[in-house]
């Protein structure tokens, strides 16, 4: 979690936020409800933004339970505890974003050009979701954990970078 020096000199510790980068995954993701194959015209709407919220449901919850892990660890929350806090995690993060997620689906459903363009910029918000969440799953690692990886990645001759 990041740490933010105040200006009275105490120091904050702000839990990692899923931001916008969900949200853009809408142009890249839309779920075909009708199975028909097309992801476009009337039906865009529905389905660039059924498949927006659902990835921006999934990235929330996943961010907030990795966030816990190492409560669950110490034994300070329990798993259904953790669970229920990232269904709510997600359930928030859906409802903050969902402006966003629509319009999205609406521009692609009125202006179907803009699909290119759009399933381009949720391609580069699925690779920032995947760094977040993999410094989040990192830093949820116990130190056993981060050894038997170094380890692994020392056998393999990989170079891993240090997290911060």
């Amino acid at each position: 979690m990041p740490m933010f020096k105040q200006e009275d000199g105490t120091y904050l510790i702000k839990p990692r936020q899923p931001g916008y980068e969900a949200a853009v995954t809408t142009g890249a993701v839309p779920i075909d409800l009708t199975a028909n194959g097309n992801s476009l015209g009337l039906e865009a709407p529905f389905e660039y933004g059924f498949g927006g919220s659902l990835s921006i449901a999934i990235y929330a919850g996943l961010m907030r339970y990795l966030e816990l892990v190492p409560a669950i660890r110490a034994k300070q929350v329990t798993q259904q505890d953790a669970c229920k806090e990232a269904v709510e995690a997600a359930w928030n993060e859906t409802k903050n974003k969902a402006v966003y997620c629509l319009a999205i689906a609406v521009i692609i459903g009125i202006l179907p050009g803009t699909a290119g363009f759009l399933t381009i910029a949720g391609f580069i918000g699925i690779g920032f979701c995947a760094v977040r969440l993999t410094k989040q799953f990192y830093a949820a690692l116990s130190e056993e954990q981060i050894e038997a990886l170094k380890k692994a990645a020392l056998k393999a001759d990989v170079q891993l970078a240090e997290q911060t």
